[in-house]
């Protein structure tokens, strides 16, 4: 073989290889990006909760410390409860992946673990969109 055909073959196994390469790439992103009809549904729920949880303390102004906390409250309870009528509960997977991070939380803030975890809770209950590094918090219930 002369060194023209050898520099053929070389570029030939190189634009095949980033030609694979662009097409797994292109596959893997198509797949990640969207969700599964369960997870979609999850989403228009959530974001519809959501809506409701902000509408239920969009009137009232806190002032003092106890009232912020009654806002917040207020909220997680009016979204934790349109969720639920709308047929999902706490991810049991979930709270399985929180407790390790909610007594880790709580050794560094010197705080307790429920009040760790029900922070851990308050932030993730608002995540709709499917984690891959993490269980959803939110499960369909059967």
């Amino acid at each position: 073989m002369n060194k023209s055909t050898i520099q053929l073959i070389v570029a030939m196994v190189l634009l095949g290889s980033i030609a694979i390469w662009i097409t797994q790439r292109q596959v893997t992103t198509d797949i990640r990006v969207t969700p599964s009809v369960a997870e979609a549904e999850r989403m228009k729920i959530g974001d519809k909760c959501m809506d409701a949880a902000e509408r239920s303390v969009a009137n009232l102004t806190p002032i003092i410390e106890f009232q912020r906390l009654e806002l917040q409250s207020r909220r997680t309870t009016t979204l934790t409860h349109c969720m639920q009528d709308n047929g999902y509960i706490e991810n049991p997977a979930w709270t399985y992946y929180a407790q390790p991070l909610a007594n880790n939380n709580s050794v560094k803030q010197h705080i307790s673990i429920d009040e760790s975890l029900q922070t851990l809770r308050q932030q993730d209950m608002q995540v709709f969109k499917p984690l891959t590094d993490q269980p959803s918090f939110w499960l369909k219930q059967k």
